[in-house]
């Protein structure tokens, strides 16, 4: 008898969170705003693998001894991995700076656990590490966390001159 109670309670609990969403879901759209969470909705940050990489940033097959940006925009790549603590950390603040300059910056993510090989390439030995592209010119390297402040000054004194 007292496991069929807790049962209903549980149940009616359920229930109870489901409603409470539908009604939340049907607010949301009676108020034109879109439906889908925060988390789901389309990012600035675009992830890439090792074949992305060689096509929209660099191909270090085809040019192994001179850096050629394959872009227009000025870009940030961030190596990181999903266990490393700075890089969720940077990971917002990225998002920010990803949206706040979208159309004049590009920002990029490479998971150096599932492309060890863009990791061996540009030596990278500590995370998160940021590879700065201007638009025309050398790369900077950055290793470790920065915060948003930061990455505007380098954002508007490195990569868009300003």
């Amino acid at each position: 008898m007292k496991k069929m109670k807790t049962l209903c309670r549980w149940t009616l609990a359920a229930g109870l969170l489901v409603s409470g969403v539908m009604v939340a879901e049907a607010q949301v759209l009676a108020s034109g705003e879109p439906s889908v969470p925060a988390s789901k909705q389309a990012s600035a940050i675009e992830h890439l693998t090792t074949a992305a990489f060689r096509e929209k940033v660099y191909d270090y097959n085809a040019s192994p001894k001179e850096f050629q940006y394959k872009g227009t925009l000025p870009a940030i790549v961030d190596f990181y991995a999903d266990w490393c603590r700075p890089c969720r950390m940077l990971g917002p603040i990225l998002e920010e700076v990803a949206t706040a300059y979208q159309g004049k910056i590009k920002v990029y993510k490479v998971n150096i656990d599932k492309e060890p090989e863009l990791a061996q390439v540009f030596g990278v030995q500590s995370i998160p590490l940021m590879l700065f592209i201007p638009a025309s010119g050398q790369p900077a390297v950055q290793p470790g966390l920065l915060q948003k402040e930061q990455l505007d000054q380098v954002v508007k004194e490195f990569l868009l001159k300003k």
